[in-house]
């Protein structure tokens, strides 16, 4: 029990030691490189490999399942966890869509507003707007984008239905939607452990997975959806794809 303790605390202190570690990283890429630093191939490389050394310390596996396109996407997939981010972005330099209040957590906010990261303001038409120009901009400038449709996170047994109003970035921009389905499973079963819903904390979140160990996350890339002029069939068919995948008998 004793060495238990002292291997998760180890694990802790890791964690603490290679965000530190990121932050400088940001702070001598953007330094360097400017603000728009993390479009270049050098700054997204970095990028993904801080984040692929993370899920290493928290001891998350990856099986991934299809191909994540090359091209540029608009990449949608269920909401889970916070890991959602880390696993993704250690297969690809994706730019992610985070809600609002990300961007004033303490250390967390920091790196992802300087590493690139859009945010989005959940109940504003005006912020919706705003993050609809923001993902065409970085669409156009050869960065597939990731969105989670749900607006939220679940615990994995249902999937919500999807909000279309940030599908209007793909069909201006001409690009591809590519559906991902996200599953953790942990000793052979699908892990709750490992969501982040409803009343959850973020430090509690984390000391969870140290506590629960070796977790495994399946990234099944479904085949693209081509760019439409009708946004709710886009999302329609995202969803679709989604969920005939995560619950096939329903």
């Amino acid at each position: 029990m004793l060495s238990r303790w002292f291997s998760n605390l180890f694990i802790l202190l890791h964690i603490l030691v290679h965000i530190f570690r990121c932050i400088g990283m940001l702070l001598r890429h953007r330094i360097i490189g400017g603000p728009q630093w993390h479009y270049g191939e050098k700054g997204k490389e970095a990028i993904r490999r801080w984040m692929d050394r993370m899920r290493q310390i928290l001891n998350v596996d990856i099986e991934i399942d299809g191909q994540p396109s090359r091209q540029t996407v608009l990449l949608v997939a269920n909401h889970l966890s916070w890991l959602d981010i880390i696993v993704l972005s250690s297969v690809y330099p994706y730019v992610f869509l985070a809600k609002h209040e990300i961007k004033r957590w303490p250390i967390v906010g920091f790196m992802s507003s300087i590493s690139g990261t859009l945010f989005i303001r959940r109940a504003s038409v005006r912020s919706l707007k705003q993050s609809v120009d923001d993902i065409r901009d970085t669409l156009a400038q050869g960065r597939s984008v990731a969105i989670f449709p749900e607006g939220t996170t679940t615990r994995g047994n249902e999937l919500l239905p999807f909000k279309n109003g940030l599908f209007d970035a793909a069909i201006s921009s001409s690009v591809a939607i590519q559906p991902v389905a996200i599953q953790y499973v942990r000793r052979g079963k699908q892990d709750k452990a490992a969501t982040y819903a409803e009343d959850d904390h973020f430090l509690v979140s984390i000391f969870k997975q140290i506590r629960e160990g070796a977790l495994t996350t399946r990234l099944t890339f479904l085949d693209e959806i081509p760019a439409a002029e009708n946004r709710r069939s886009l999302a329609e068919q995202s969803q679709e794809r989604i969920a005939r995948f995560l619950f096939p008998t329903r």
